[in-house]
């Protein structure tokens, strides 16, 4: 029997990139010889997809008959252990199929069977410049230094006022990396962001690293994809998604502006790119910088709890200072009737920007013209056909449009309920900004930097070369301006409403609004003349507005903490959100509330709802939320997991997991 077993094809599991939980079995051809970790082409339906062998030597449970063979195999170096670990680690902690996760990081799935010739290699030598650093910068960057060179996990926090040099005391630890032979990721928030660092990297070091986010071409990302499994590629920047690329000898991570809420992702696989990061270094055996002049309060709590060393840059690189910060109290402003945005105290700091031949930043953290459009014969507010969200007016295409799906509609000339002519725009967007700029300052020269404008890379380039070269006067943009960006001869910030994050359900409002504004604030003066900050808030008195115009970020987080400890909310408690989501809202309210009668009882946990969400409909779907709040010692995951798997959930609705949520819409 044992010989007659032994002349039977070897069976072996593969785990392909679709919602599955599980890998599947498939035969290894005759001659063939594969191991954990290959990359495998098998059939699937009626089509050939690439996978990975996830298990070998396997005893199947299904009829031969059932049993598919592999059709080709990668010559590429194999998925590493860490690699798998982690793929293992964000399927059973974001609850999402293991399938799934493995999609992101096969990403370009047709590099897989291209032939080497295809590629060639890219591998280039640093040319490094030497660095300059102060005392502060320099303690720092030799501890990172040691850490890479001992390939062991060990968690930093570079914390540094902005303007501090956090970005070229962590190259520091690039370069040991390089010279080790390891390869080094960093994280960036934004993809506008990566364009800039792009090029302080290129100065420091003489060559363009590998960069990944979802704007390059397919082209360069096959390119990119192949360098980094070949081990190719030394230095990775990219946007979150470049965390699951398949590194063959990765031995630094940095996380660029760590507390950044576009870390988190909020479809798919809905996951926080800071905690994956961390567990990848862990995995990976090697140091993680979490680089932020305002940490979140996650981070600072490990801090605390003794698990992440603490770097700290107190002062600006070379002779720049912090910049002034100034509250106006808008209850207290009176201003020109004509004029309605800008106070009094605001025109005229501009104003003496432009005398000195300075560059001013009004920031507003609202594209377009108006949030919304309104009939004052009828009160009819134009919405979102597919959103329950406003449309937003953008004046200079005459267009309503949807931030959330997109969704656009010509203006109308009439009121759609009551046919009355004419529609009034409500509160400020960035164009509207614009237009009293320009009645204000009409020989001022004005630039709109938003995500509207800054679309591709070009744009952005296009955009800086043009403030560098003191071609603007006025920059007048949203939160894409907030941070990583040295601007010379900026030295005024306004910004506009500065209250407008701090309303809403959003446990996190003042620690998002502080972080905004402090980042904000910190493009003046960072050079050598002098900055200062005017904010104009109707809630002067507001904690978050002292902080930030006293510089005193340890009370501030210290009331944060201790406000969240009280109510045993995260870093003291556990919070994750259920949204189910269906396109009949007569069924799904049924279902909900039959969902909530099989809730799990436990004196440690709390499920608040259901309740609609405050996005109720997004997309055409319909939505409900459940909130669910335990104790840190709990398994949060697991008592999700047992509710899930008591419900029969039809195949019209869908039940999205988010562990630890960022968003609360």
């Amino acid at each position: 029997m044992s010989a007659h077993y032994q002349l039977k094809p070897s069976i072996v599991r593969v785990l392909l990139p679709k919602p599955f939980h599980a890998p599947f079995d498939y035969f290894v051809p005759k001659e063939s010889f594969v191991e954990v970790g290959h990359y495998v082409q098998v059939p699937f339906g009626k089509s050939l997809v690439w996978g990975v062998v996830w298990e070998t030597n396997v005893l199947s449970t299904l009829p031969e008959h059932q049993i598919k063979e592999i059709r080709s195999i990668s010559s590429l170096p194999p998925l590493s252990p860490a690699a798998r670990k982690l793929l293992e680690w964000t399927a059973r902690y974001t609850l999402a199929p293991l399938g799934s996760v493995l999609k992101m990081t096969i990403s370009v799935p047709e590099t897989l069977k291209e032939s080497e010739k295809d590629f060639l290699s890219n591998a280039k030598s640093l040319d490094i410049k030497p660095s300059l650093l102060n005392h502060d910068q320099n303690f720092s960057a030799t501890a990172l230094k040691e850490a890479v060179a001992k390939k062991e996990f060990q968690p930093f926090l570079l914390e540094g006022v902005t303007g501090s040099g956090k970005t070229e005391v962590y190259f520091e630890g690039i370069k040991e990396a390089y010279g080790k032979g390891r390869q080094s990721l960093i994280l960036v928030p934004e993809i506008s962001l990566s364009a800039a660092w792009v090029d302080r990297f290129i100065d420091r070091f003489g060559i363009t690293p590998t960069i990944w986010h979802s704007d390059i071409t397919p082209a360069k990302k096959k390119k990119a994809w192949r360098s980094i499994v070949n081990g190719e590629a030394s230095v990775i920047v990219g946007a979150r998604s470049a965390l699951f690329l398949p590194y063959q000898n990765l031995g630094y991570i940095v996380v660029d502006e760590e507390h950044d809420h576009s870390y988190k992702q909020e479809t798919g696989v809905v996951y926080h790119a800071r905690d994956v990061a961390v567990m990848r270094a862990q995995l990976e055996q090697c140091p993680i910088v979490l680089s932020s002049a305002t940490p979140s309060l996650e981070t600072l709590y490990n801090v605390q709890q003794g698990k992440y060393k603490h770097l700290i840059l107190p002062e600006r690189h070379g002779v720049s200072t912090l910049p002034s910060v100034t509250l106006v109290d808008m209850k207290k402003v009176k201003g020109d009737k004509v004029i309605k945005w800008i106070s009094p105290p605001l025109k005229e700091a501009i104003q003496k920007t432009l005398d000195n031949n300075e560059q001013s930043l009004l920031f507003l953290n609202r594209r377009g013209y108006a949030p919304l459009l309104i009939c004052h014969a009828c009160g009819h507010h134009m919405e979102c056909p597919n959103c329950t969200t406003w449309l937003v007016y953008h004046k200079a295409s005459q267009m309503m449009q949807c931030h959330q799906c997109n969704y656009s509609h010509k203006l109308p000339s009439h009121c759609p309920e009551c046919n009355h002519q004419g529609l009034s725009p409500c509160g400020p967007g960035v164009e509207r900004i614009e237009e009293e700029i320009k009645t204000l300052f009409p020989n001022a020269r004005l630039l709109i930097m938003t995500s509207d404008t800054l679309s591709s890379p070009k744009k952005t380039e296009a955009s800086f070369k043009k403030i560098h070269g003191q071609e603007v006067d006025i920059i007048i943009g949203t939160q894409v301006m907030a941070k990583g960006h040295h601007f010379p001869f900026l030295t005024l910030v306004g910004v506009i409403d500065g209250d407008m994050s701090l309303g809403g359900g959003d446990l996190r409002a003042p620690e998002k609004t502080y972080q905004l504004l402090y980042q904000v604030g910190g493009r003046a003066g960072r050079q050598n003349l002098p900055g200062s900050v005017l904010i104009q808030t109707h809630t002067p008195e507001h904690p978050v507005m002292q902080a930030i115009q006293n510089y005193d970020h340890k009370r501030f987080l210290d009331l944060e903490l201790e406000s969240r400890s009280a109510l045993k909310f995260p870093p003291f408690g556990k919070l994750a959100a259920l949204i189910i989501s269906g396109k009949d809202p007569s069924f799904l309210e049924k279902y909900v509330h039959e969902m909530a009668r099989q809730i799990p009882h436990h004196e440690k946990v709390q499920v608040f709802g259901p309740a609609p969400a405050p996005l109720f409909k997004l997309h055409h779907w319909y939505r409900w939320r459940f909130l669910i709040k335990t104790e840190k010692e709990i398994g949060i995951q697991k008592v999700i997991k047992y509710w899930l798997d008591s419900l029969s959930i039809p195949s019209t609705l869908k039940i999205t997991v988010d562990i630890d949520p960022y968003s609360f819409t």
